[in-house]
């Protein structure tokens, strides 16, 4: 069993005055792309953490039985609070989870499902395995992990960044050109540059 961890709890710091999951890009909020493409995988649970503007963000966030909600009353100490919540919500059945950031609307159904069918052809060769998205000189997103590392979230203060540094012998780059792994929506200028002119 897979389980998506998606991360929809930011202050949008970056973004000025704007919640930039609420922002519209093809006719729906940034969150949305996100939700709709990883609703198409073969991931069995969603878990969406929010917490920065709940009530509005919630509504944006489709009924599903796959997709469970769940509130971080601590996102303003920064995403590190927020994967551990989502950490704490996984199922008894996962294998692996897969840690979502919001704002990158260009990734595809594909773009998960590569990284997902990546990570169970590693588990025989790697045992635990950790893959992310490479492009030969820098990493993208989203990773997954093996949930044998999920104590090791609860316990890291940089989480996911400290899990990979010690257990390198685990992690499998996915070697990629696919430029929808590495952009993210952070300030104005990025909006105005790549979803502005679709919205």
């Amino acid at each position: 069993m897979m389980t998506a961890i998606v991360l929809a709890a930011g202050l949008s710091n970056r973004m000025g005055t704007k919640n930039k999951l609420l922002l519209p890009y093809r006719g729906k909020p940034m969150l949305g792309h996100t939700l709709e493409n990883l609703l198409l995988t073969t991931v069995e649970n969603i878990v969406v953490v929010v917490g920065f503007e709940h009530a509005e963000v919630e509504k944006t966030i489709p009924i599903h039985p796959k997709i469970k909600i769940i509130y971080n009353p601590e996102y303003a100490s920064g995403q590190v609070a927020s994967v551990q919540r989502g950490v704490l919500a996984l199922s008894e059945y996962s294998t692996g989870f897969m840690i979502c950031l919001s704002d990158m609307p260009f990734l595809q159904q594909s773009d998960y499902q590569d990284l997902i069918f990546t990570f169970y052809d590693k588990i025989t060769s790697l045992h635990y395995p950790i893959i992310i998205p490479h492009d030969g000189s820098r990493p993208g997103n989203p990773a997954i992990f093996h949930t044998y590392f999920r104590d090791a979230f609860l316990r890291f203060a940089q989480a996911g960044k400290e899990v990979i540094q010690q257990n390198s012998q685990y992690l499998y780059k996915m070697t990629t050109t696919n430029p929808n792994y590495f952009i993210d929506i952070d300030t104005p200028e990025e909006y105005q540059k790549y979803c502005k002119k679709d919205s």
